[in-house]
């Protein structure tokens, strides 16, 4: 019934937190490997080099092209998008566009595969995809962001630094969207993000720990799609700050292109709630059903906010009030509303609230 996937992730982090170690995967690779087809004026493959200090120089020779309109292996070149100067060298990698030095023809269909030597590692070795007919206007495409409404209070699912755990933390957040020109609608799954919030006087790159062990993705939005959030301790939300992005379709791009800011207050979300309890009031008092239960589902993995990671950090929720618990009419309503498995989520804010009473 409602929020069903809410539910089953929160069983999911319980399991997790039983098993909070992942063996390392390299996140090297193609990382668009996915992607069927590019526009005729691509320039070429995105792939990230394995890690190193210095981030390691690849040779084309590395690489082996083919294409079913030629019999012998294409000459491979090199070029280098550029993302920023605080992410060309990002965690030890580079970002490598790999295509054939005498650039694609429209119609045919290539398969690129690196072939040096290689550990484990997240992305594919070999990409494959056919070239449209048509070109991109590289100089017509600009990107834009918009705000999903007011800041609000949730339980965010969030990493927390040891190894496949996460929780639910306490925080408010603020929704925002990518906005892509229409000529880039069939390549979307290839464009690269970067969302930015201002501190102090400069720009930092936004702070989503992922879940441990989940699949790398490339350059995403923190709920993929480009859609994407900035959230901020609930109990100290900080001031007014911007927020801006970074995007680009960096197989025909060479650069990142940036949004226009927002101004953005996160301490004028609605409420005063900052736990799961509190929030799953006030989620009852405004009769929102969705919320509440996804909320009381939520709450079997909570845990107070910490930061972007702090690893092997175990804390409790904040203290709850008499003022957060919900009345029992209340949750006997919500039960009413809920599936099988969802009701067992309500039963347990029941015994919880029971216990503080």
């Amino acid at each position: 019934m409602i929020r069903i996937a809410a539910l089953f992730a929160a069983l999911m982090l319980s399991n997790a937190a039983t098993a909070c170690s992942c063996g390392f995967v390299e996140p090297a690779g193609f990382v668009h490997a996915t992607l069927k087809r590019l526009p005729a004026n691509a320039r070429g493959a995105l792939f990230l080099t394995p890690q190193g200090d210095p981030p390691p120089k690849l040779d084309a020779g590395l690489f082996s092209i083919t294409s079913d309109r030629n019999t012998a292996p294409l000459k491979a070149i090199l070029s280098y998008p550029d993302v920023g100067t605080n992410r060309n060298d990002m965690r030890g990698q580079r970002l490598v566009r790999i295509g054939p030095a005498d650039g694609f023809q429209p119609g045919a269909h290539y398969t690129i595969s690196y072939t040096g030597k290689r550990e484990k590692w997240a992305y594919p070795t070999t990409v494959d995809f056919t070239i449209d007919t048509a070109t991109v206007a590289i100089k017509s495409l600009s990107y834009q962001l918009v705000l999903d409404g007011q800041p609000s209070r949730q339980l965010l699912t969030m990493g927390d630094g040891r190894g496949s755990c996460a929780s639910n933390q306490p925080v408010i957040a603020q929704s925002f969207h990518y906005v892509l020109p229409p000529a880039l609608e069939p390549y979307r799954e290839a464009l690269a993000y970067f969302s930015e919030v201002s501190v102090g006087n400069k720009y930092e790159e936004r702070a989503f720990p992922p879940i441990g062990c989940a699949q790398p993705v490339f350059a995403t939005t923190a709920l993929g799609d480009g859609k994407d959030l900035i959230q901020a301790n609930c109990e100290a939300p900080g001031g007014d700050r911007s927020i801006r992005g970074q995007a680009g379709f960096l197989e025909v791009e060479d650069r990142l292109q940036a949004t226009l800011p927002f101004r953005i207050d996160l301490s004028k979300a609605v409420g005063k709630a900052c736990n799961g309890m509190g929030m799953l009031n006030e989620a009852l008092a405004i009769n929102d059903t969705s919320r509440a239960i996804t909320t009381a589902c939520q709450m079997r993995s909570e845990q107070s906010y910490w930061g972007p990671f702090r690893p092997n950090a175990i804390e409790k929720p904040s203290k709850i009030s008499a003022r957060d618990l919900p009345s029992s009419k209340a949750l006997d309503q919500l039960s009413k509303l809920a599936s099988k498995d969802e009701q067992n989520c309500v039963d347990e804010v029941r015994r919880r609230s029971l216990k503080i009473q």
